[in-house]
């Protein structure tokens, strides 16, 4: 690899140039403390955007996960190698090898608002987006106590501020700041849904968002709760902790703060708890409120369910539901698909998350044998994908017809080793039944 520089208005960055692009891994993106809201990094000079990723503290830094949760340390964490904090504002920044204005897509990984890390695989390190002309930024953002506690909603203050950092800087490393498409799976994509009802913050900045594997489950399944409602938890999160006030807490030892949330967590009831809740802020009420209003970002979707995918029948129904919704509310398009390729190497089927292998490629960093069908499969994948990036629609020369989701025409675009075609809410429901009596997967 070869070093590259890139001249900011905070000094200069050190990158790395390979044969498909350049890198730029960790770049700041703000500083905070803990419990308090983003601000701008210092002035940094000259900055080593070489370095390994830093991610926030969560199960993967505390506990064996090879032999506590090895289904997905095995899947996508089994090379990773990682530096932790509280505050992991940074951004890895992939571009192709000479951008020029290029449209920039900004990606959430997913976790479930606790884990999670930037420099997971396949989107780590894949440049099939590069290849297409895209800048691919990924945003690292506080979790757990760390994002979430008093129902502050720290991590999406974290994303809201990169969104406009990205938009205010990108240009130095070739990129359109005001063509950018957000993009999330699982928590990730619960994260896009919540970004969606910040209108106030974010209408105008984005073009279009892609949610894989969480669209619809913001409100319907999880939520937001107004703040008072969950300061019963909080309040004990601090006592487990032994303390009284939010100051003494801020001085509390990282693993200690993260263990007593841990517990509290385990222990309670509630899916709130865990999930950003409305802070009067980024969500400033109810979504369905918001939505009654017109006051949520209306840009064009993308959206995905995989057929084994957590609780399948109902993550789709959430996914039918929320576009069909918006088709009632005459929003902008919803196209949506329906992921039932079984990747090779197990008897899990088409499980959450699965889909990550072909919509960023990087199938040569997979322990699991995939073959030039799941290559195919992959191309065609990130070809609509990019397609959507680039102009709001995923159709392009070469590629099947996707049309949108409308009133009349209930139709999912369905990827499978058989064949691409659009299928049916009804097909859907009937596979996901025979899925739920007979097949098991990870969840």
């Amino acid at each position: 690899m070869n070093e590259c520089y890139v001249e900011t208005r905070f000094g200069r960055i050190k990158g790395r140039e390979n044969e498909y692009g350049r890198e730029f891994h960790s770049v700041p993106y703000a500083v905070t403390e803990r419990f308090e809201k983003p601000r701008e990094v210092p002035f940094w000079g000259e900055f080593d955007a070489t370095q390994r990723q830093v991610n926030c503290h969560q199960r993967f830094e505390y506990y064996d996960e090879k032999a506590e949760d090895g289904f997905y340390f095995r899947e996508f964490d089994y090379m990773r190698f990682s530096d932790w904090a509280e505050s992991p504002m940074t951004l890895s920044i992939l571009t192709p090898k000479e951008p020029d204005n290029c449209p920039v897509m900004v990606y959430f990984h997913g976790g479930a608002f606790e884990n999670g890390c930037i420099d997971d695989e396949p989107f780590g390190t894949s440049h099939e987006f590069t290849n297409r002309g895209i800048i691919q930024v990924s945003v690292g953002y506080r979790l757990n106590v760390f994002g979430l506690y008093g129902s502050e909603n720290f991590g999406l203050q974290d994303m809201v501020y990169a969104i406009h950092w990205i938009r205010d800087n990108i240009s130095a490393f070739g990129g359109d700041g005001s063509h950018i498409v957000l993009m999330g799976q699982s928590a990730g994509a619960m994260a896009v849904a919540d970004l969606l009802l910040d209108k106030e913050d974010l209408d105008g900045v984005i073009r279009g968002a892609i949610m894989m594997s969480g669209a619809g489950l913001v409100p319907k399944f999880a939520g937001p709760a107004p703040r008072e409602q969950n300061a019963p938890f909080w309040n004990e999160v601090r006592e487990k902790c032994g303390c009284k006030t939010d100051e003494e807490l801020k001085k509390v030892d990282a693993r200690k703060l993260w263990q007593a949330w841990y517990d509290c967590k385990q222990a309670s009831r509630s899916v709130q708890v865990g999930v950003p809740a409305i802070d009067g802020r980024i969500i400033r009420d109810y979504p369905h409120e918001i939505a009654k209003r017109d006051e949520d970002v209306n840009v064009p979707l993308l959206i995905g369910v995989t057929s084994q995918d957590m609780f399948p029948f109902m993550i789709f129904e959430l996914a039918f539901g929320l576009a069909l919704n918006r088709a009632k509310r005459k929003l902008n398009p919803v196209y949506g698909y329906y992921f039932d390729v079984v990747p090779p190497g197990n008897s899990y089927k088409a499980f959450h998350a699965c889909d990550l292998w072909y919509m960023f490629g990087g199938m040569e960093k997979s322990w699991r044998p995939f073959g030039e069908e799941d290559r195919a499969i992959s191309r065609m994948m990130i070809d609509y994908t990019a397609n959507f990036i680039k102009t709001g629609n995923p159709n392009g020369e070469g590629l099947k017809r996707w049309p949108s989701f409308t009133l009349l025409h209930h139709r999912f675009r369905l990827f499978s080793r058989r064949n691409t075609t659009l299928i049916t809410p009804a097909f859907a429901r009937g596979k996901l039944l025979r899925s739920f009596l007979f097949d098991r997967g990870p969840f």
